[in-house]
């Protein structure tokens, strides 16, 4: 799979979402800023951190042949989508609040897997000494 095309797109899909709730902020009278997590997770989590994460499985095809590639990938876009979604819909609700803490283990388990990839595949693989998961 393209995975370096699925995150891209996924990302431009977050900046989108994030320019959208960021339009929100400019009222004449300055906006409400309650929904500025949103914004920020949209823009940081999902556009830049789903965009890097695409550029780098570009630049190091080993990465996108991973067998943890397809869990990377879902685990990151789930987080980068349900973290801000959940900041705009958490009001003390746990139900909410179970949304960002899903979007927050979906990202960081995300992480934990791309530095896994990256440190088993490109660097102990090209060094050759380390077995490719």
């Amino acid at each position: 799979m393209r995975y370096q095309v699925w995150f891209i797109s996924s990302a431009l899909v977050s900046l989108l979402m994030g320019i959208g709730v960021g339009l929100s902020f400019m009222t004449p009278m300055g906006g409400n800023l309650v929904l500025l997590p949103t914004h920020v997770h949209f823009n940081l989590i999902g556009w830049a951190t789903l965009a890097l994460y695409g550029l780098i499985h570009q630049a190091f095809p080993e990465m996108r042949d991973s067998r943890l590639a397809p869990l990377q990938f879902w685990l990151a876009v789930a987080g980068g989508f349900l973290l801000p979604i959940g900041f705009a819909l958490a009001r003390d609700n746990p139900l909410h609040k179970l949304i960002v803490g899903l979007g927050a283990a979906g990202g960081a388990t995300a992480a934990i897997l791309f530095t896994v990839m990256f440190g088993m595949k490109v660097v102990l693989a090209r060094r050759g000494t380390g077995p490719a998961p």
